[in-house]
């Protein structure tokens, strides 16, 4: 659709792996991608299953914003297992969270 990945940071191999073979350039830390983004600036940046807190400085430097994904409807289930609560909760409902970034957690 004409969009284009600026990066991806990662710290698992396999998604490394793809995002070369996709020719997405990968970065292994937060320091990494603050350096990239100086670099080369994006409109969007979009955090999905990510283990790291990003500070302001990263996601300042993105033109129009920065969203979070959790994999659960906030605040019943967050977390890297909300799925897996939900599926042993039976819970026939479920959902997604996005959220802008801002300055706190």
């Amino acid at each position: 659709m004409g969009h284009v990945i600026g990066a991806a940071l990662s710290g698992d191999v396999i998604f490394a792996e793809w995002a070369t073979r996709a020719k997405i350039p990968c970065v292994g830390s937060v320091e990494e991608l603050s350096s990239f983004l100086q670099a080369e600036p994006v409109d969007w940046l979009f955090s999905v299953a990510n283990p790291f807190i990003l500070p302001p400085d990263v996601f300042g430097q993105v033109r129009q914003g920065a969203f979070n994904y959790h994999d659960g409807p906030l605040p019943r289930y967050a977390g890297t297992h909300a799925t897996s609560w939900a599926l042993l909760a039976q819970e026939t409902e479920y959902a997604i969270t996005w959220h802008r970034i801002d300055d706190g957690v």
